[in-house]
């Protein structure tokens, strides 16, 4: 299924893709999809047949791996709330920024901002650059396709920064503000390298 979402988005003709919706099939395994294909059909007297148009990727290009974040997120897979007993031993202990989720990094009117979903209430809050949050603050919205931390294979499509006192972490969309991790000087966004920045490996 997401690979026919990636074939359909990279068709060359002018398109837009609507309201497109994925559930749970009757079977294990199946998908439910729907959703409206547009394209623009324009007829001129006289022109001349276009040569077939090609895309630009295919299910080969490394483009396609961006789209892994869709199945990573695994929507359609029923929720099971966590039982005590399975806490394992050596687990770090639970943190109010657990429950605190980056859930969109979208843009409105040429800015970024940072939707935070509280995963007990189910209340999304929204910040913005300069705002606070986990003890630190926001300086950037990195758009940058990079591998997702601690899972290879997988690429990120953006993340929130935050700067702590001199330092600058990280929250991938998609995950809690717990899971920040420091920044190395060398994965910093160009807009942030040659700043002050000290780095502590953990």
């Amino acid at each position: 299924m997401i690979d026919l979402i990636f074939v359909l988005d990279q068709t060359p003709q002018v398109h837009r893709l609507e309201n497109l919706a994925l559930s749970a099939g009757d079977q294990p395994g199946r998908i439910k999809a729907r959703f409206h294909y547009l394209t623009l059909v324009v007829e001129v007297k006289g022109a001349k047949p276009r040569a077939d148009l090609q895309p630009k990727f295919t299910l080969d290009s490394p483009q396609r791996r961006f789209y892994d974040v869709i199945v990573q997120r695994d929507l359609l897979r029923p929720y099971a709330p966590r039982s005590p007993g399975d806490a394992t031993a050596g687990s770090r202990p639970a943190s109010p920024l657990d429950v605190l989720r980056v859930v969109s990094l979208s843009q409105w009117g040429g800015a970024p901002e940072v939707d935070i979903c509280d995963t007990n209430s189910m209340k999304i809050s929204v910040f913005k650059i300069g705002d606070t949050l986990a003890g630190g603050q926001i300086v950037m919205v990195d758009y940058r396709a990079l591998p997702l931390p601690g899972k290879p294979g997988f690429v990120s499509d953006s993340r929130v920064i935050l700067k702590l006192g001199t330092k600058y972490w990280a929250v991938e969309r998609g995950q809690t503000l717990a899971t920040k991790y420091q920044l190395a000087p060398e994965q910093l966004p160009a807009e942030l390298r040659g700043l002050s920045v000290t780095y502590e490996a953990h």
